[in-house]
């Protein structure tokens, strides 16, 4: 899944790791994290991961093309517009 540690879609695992993680556990149960015997199902987890990870690079495509990910992503701003054009959609 990982691919050559340059380029634009490394440096969306790198710095853009924090905005993945918010949109993938926004579609997960956590009522279900409470219990004691919770077993995540890999695959469904894979296929959130993939679908968020794909999500954020059409909205960098469209909107933040030009821009580097390292600030791109310490901007609150546009990480809200990302974080909102995806949840919208």
């Amino acid at each position: 899944m990982l691919p050559k540690k340059q380029g634009r879609e490394y440096g969306l695992f790198v710095h853009g790791n924090r905005i993945i993680s918010q949109l993938c556990f926004s579609e997960i149960d956590i009522k279900d994290l409470e219990k004691l015997n919770f077993n995540p199902n890999k695959s469904i987890i894979e296929e959130i991961v993939c679908r968020q990870i794909n999500n954020i690079q059409k909205q960098l495509e469209i909107y933040y093309k030009d821009n580097i990910l390292g600030t791109l992503f310490k901007n609150t701003t546009k990480y809200k517009h990302i974080v909102d054009l995806i949840i919208k959609d």
